[in-house]
């Protein structure tokens, strides 16, 4: 069989740059590509903390840490299966946008739960169905639009520079978050997150993505 051509350093870069030019030039994917950058940024300040939190710091145990995760699941696949739906009532742009705003409202529900101790179980599953289920709502759309407002040729470039900025940015961000839980409670660390997690529906709100009507 032909040996496949390797790819040079150099070129990969020159693929993600072509990526990200086709994502910057368009006036939706640009401030959704923002909006995932500040995602990734700030939720890799938070999620190396969860289940540090949640079991030695608000005493959940394993078995009902299973059933969140369990709960996590079941809401992902909820909300996959009723993006049809959704889509059909709801317009794309104010969807995406409230699906920001709604994780953003579940990741909060963390911290909150250290703060009130009668309720953290039910805060704990809230924030699990809230974060999965529009997860899988916006990746759906996100991913939908993408293959209809990038030519076919370019679409593997554009996916390249969204696994970059899905992940290059996390591992920074858990680095400074370990660093500030040095000097600062971890339960300002997590709100540290979360203010900063909220940019991204305010990113989307201020672009043509509000105006968004369908995909």
């Amino acid at each position: 069989p032909t040996a496949l051509p390797r790819l040079q350093p150099r070129r990969t870069l020159q693929e993600i740059a072509e990526g990200l030019r086709a994502l910057w030039r368009d006036p939706i994917l640009r401030p959704l590509l923002i909006a995932r950058a500040i995602r990734t940024f700030f939720g890799g300040m938070y999620g190396p903390f969860w289940v540090l939190y949640v079991v030695r710091h608000l005493g959940v145990s394993p078995a009902m840490m299973g059933v969140l995760i369990a709960c996590g699941g079941l809401a992902a696949l909820a909300g996959a299966m009723l993006v049809a739906w959704l889509n059909a009532r709801i317009p794309a742009g104010p969807g995406l946008i409230g699906a920001f705003a709604i994780k953003t409202v579940g990741l909060a529900l963390l911290p909150l739960a250290g703060l009130l101790p009668a309720f953290i179980l039910p805060l704990l599953v809230l924030q699990q169905i809230l974060q999965d289920s529009v997860t899988s709502y916006f990746a759906v759309n996100e991913r939908t639009l993408r293959q209809k407002r990038v030519p076919n040729a370019q679409l593997g470039r554009v996916a390249a520079t969204i696994m970059v900025v899905n992940d290059g940015p996390g591992a920074l961000a858990a680095l400074i978050a370990g660093l500030l839980v040095q000097v600062v409670s971890l339960d300002t660390v997590l709100w540290i997150a979360v203010a900063g997690y909220a940019l991204s529906p305010v990113v989307a709100l201020l672009s043509p993505v509000r105006s968004l009507r369908s995909i």
